[in-house]
């Protein structure tokens, strides 16, 4: 329909609406990722604006999105150089939620390069107009933008990922989309001041998708193992992974879970974690203490106990009243 509306205003000789309908067929092929022809489309409208007679608003959007599509093709400079452009002319006419946008993209272009070269002037200027965009008010830009953009340079640098469907997605979050959505979601909650449970809780989720993504790789590499017959030759290596996750995981961490594999007949969970908090704190338990902390008679504390020192869970010292149980190491 629009390549129809261009038709008809080239057969009227409807100049300004011809041009109007030139940049929306330009967007419409950059935005479904077709940049070649979309950049030809938009290239007529600096062209034509030489000549006069092009509104300012609609030159500034044709040198968004050249920019845009060059940025989708890694084309850094040019996009930079587009997205100036686009600056200045609004700027010039006054055109305040357009310069928004330009500094927004001119930083997400001087983060991506930093990212890659590694030059401080790149930062640099990022962070300048980072902090130009930000004295704009929130109503003049929508405050979903204005916080996309004071979020910016910790989604490019810190995450080094940008969840956006019209850029090609690095190799481990393609392979991976939901687990390294989920960090980035979790990441970006980092990179703002938060109390130490909200930061803790984002730290253990992000432990949580990377442990998944192992998981994940550890299955696909055991199932071409034995596919190829391959578990004798590569045994000590799925033996070396196990080692590594059982050393990454706290004392704490151990002991509960061998707990919860010994004694998950009798303990639930809420016991398991009472018993075992107070064993950690105070090092040592009696029958009534368990009893109490497990909510049980004491009768049944004395089999309970009996039975997870027969497991070699704990260490029975002394006999009697003032009989007293610790924890095996």
């Amino acid at each position: 329909h629009r390549h129809r509306a261009l038709n008809i205003f080239e057969r009227l000789g409807d100049r300004r609406s011809m041009l109007a309908a030139t940049a929306n067929v330009g967007m419409d092929l950059v935005a479904r990722g077709d940049l070649d022809r979309g950049m030809e489309y938009l290239q007529r409208i600096p062209k034509a604006a030489k000549k006069g007679g092009v509104d300012a608003e609609l030159l500034v959007n044709a040198y968004l999105n050249l920019g845009a599509a060059h940025f989708f093709k890694g084309e850094l400079e040019a996009a930079i150089a587009h997205y100036d452009s686009a600056l200045t002319l609004s700027m010039a006419s006054d055109l305040r939620l357009d310069a928004f946008r330009a500094r927004y993209n001119l930083a997400e272009a001087c983060y991506t390069r930093f990212r890659s070269l590694g030059l401080a002037a790149d930062e640099g200027a990022g962070d300048a107009y980072v902090q130009d965009a930000l004295a704009v008010a929130p109503s003049e830009s929508g405050l979903a933008a204005f916080e996309s953009i004071r979020e910016l340079k910790a989604t490019i640098l810190v995450q080094q990922a940008v969840a956006n469907p019209d850029r090609l997605l690095p190799g481990e979050t393609a392979a991976h989309f939901e687990e390294m959505a989920e960090v980035a979601r979790h990441r970006e909650l980092l990179t703002v001041p938060g109390d130490a449970r909200a930061h803790a809780r984002a730290h253990l989720a992000i432990a949580r998708c990377y442990h998944a993504i192992a998981v994940k790789e550890r299955d696909a590499a055991h199932a071409l193992t034995t596919e190829a017959g391959l578990q004798l030759e590569l045994g000590p290596e799925f033996e070396a992974l196990r080692s590594a996750a059982e050393f990454g995981s706290t004392p704490e961490q151990q002991l509960a879970y061998t707990w919860k594999q010994a004694a998950l007949e009798f303990l639930n969970a809420s016991q398991r974690a009472a018993v075992l908090g107070c064993l950690l704190r105070e090092g040592t338990i009696g029958k009534s203490s368990y009893a109490e902390l497990a909510a049980v008679a004491p009768a049944t504390a004395s089999k309970h106990l009996g039975v997870l020192t027969a497991l070699g869970l704990l260490t029975k010292m002394g006999n009697g009243p003032s009989t007293r149980y610790t924890l095996k190491r």
